[in-house]
């Protein structure tokens, strides 16, 4: 057999979508791990402490790496738990964005409006 898993109803999830190989005959048993671990889709815009866009602007993922457009608009997945994002600009400069303690979610996809990105650190070897 071959035996795998995928998603069901409206949530979005990061999940192992490898198949397993199993041979089954009568008596015996076969245990099989998957993982799954429910994300969620934001969208937002990132601004500077003064309201300014961040355009271009990197933002590191679990899987693969999100970016800012040039109005500073994203769309990212993250897990439930994250609390902050960790932003990367084009100018090598990097900041935190705290995103907000509650916001809209529809569907597995969040709302959480503009985020100011603040914490500015400077480019590496500067």
């Amino acid at each position: 057999y071959q035996v795998g898993i995928r998603p069901r109803g409206d949530q979005f999830y990061r999940y192992d979508q490898g198949e397993r190989s199993i041979t089954l005959y009568p008596g015996n048993v076969e245990t099989l791990s998957f993982s799954a671990e429910e994300e969620l889709i934001l969208l937002g815009k990132l601004v500077d402490a003064s309201g300014n866009a961040l355009a271009n602007a990197t933002i590191p993922q679990p899987v693969g790496v999100a970016r800012t457009d040039q109005f500073g608009i994203f769309q990212l997945s993250l897990e439930k738990s994250d609390t902050e994002l960790e932003v990367n600009m084009a100018s090598g400069q990097g900041c935190k964005a705290k995103l907000p303690e509650k916001y809209s979610t529809r569907g597995g996809v969040g709302m959480v409006g503009t985020v100011v990105c603040e914490s500015v650190r400077g480019a590496p070897g500067a």
